[in-house]
């Protein structure tokens, strides 16, 4: 698994880049909203995904590991190949994608190109439980509050969802206690100070 690579961007094309490390150059295929960002000949680093098939292998790249995260659930989903998942990719940012799906809001997920109504409609069914723990550490760390490790994020909003908690309340509840959840390790320890705030 190639978690990320770091080196100049070699070219620029219309769906990847050419990023040159250690002497060799990696053709990454990015999203679009994300190629216009880089800059050829600065260094870039971005996180990677490597698909492999029987008969290829490609590299996907993004700037946010929170927006492979998104492409990896999309992807896992029936019927949405990479492609599709990178066009997604870079038409809407991972926030949007995840509060679309979460909202069930087909329409926005019907404006990328290869997906329809059918297969929006599916990305909502597959996703919609799996999104929200994600949705959930990407708000707090674009608020600047503390995340804990993703399993425990899994597990905390799994606990508080029981409970009878929407993705609303939980996330607002994360943001209200960021500062008092810094040194909090377990489950336990999380959902006691959240649900204070709940």
């Amino acid at each position: 698994m190639i978690e990320f690579i770091k080196g100049l961007i070699a070219e620029k094309h219309q769906d990847y880049v050419v990023i040159a490390a250690n002497g060799l150059g990696y053709r990454v295929y990015v999203p679009s909203r994300i190629i216009e960002k880089l800059i050829t000949n600065q260094e870039s680093k971005l996180f990677t995904h490597h698909h492999i098939r029987e008969d290829s292998q490609e590299l996907f790249g993004f700037l946010e590991s929170s927006d492979r995260e998104v492409f990896h659930l999309l992807i896992g989903v029936s019927g949405v190949g990479p492609k599709v998942a990178l066009k997604a990719l870079g038409q809407f940012d991972a926030n949007t994608l995840l509060n679309a799906i979460s909202r069930e809001d087909v329409t926005t997920l019907t404006q990328i190109s290869g997906i329809g109504k059918k297969g929006a409609e599916r990305i909502i069914i597959e996703l919609k439980d799996k999104c929200g723990a994600l949705d959930m550490g990407i708000s707090s760390m674009q608020d600047g509050g503390a995340v804990v490790s993703r399993p425990v994020d899994q597990d905390v909003y799994e606990a508080l969802r029981s409970l009878g908690y929407d993705n609303q309340e939980v996330r607002r509840a994360l943001q209200n206690s960021a500062n008092t959840r810094k040194h909090c390790e377990t489950v336990e320890d999380n959902i006691k100070v959240l649900l204070k705030h709940l």
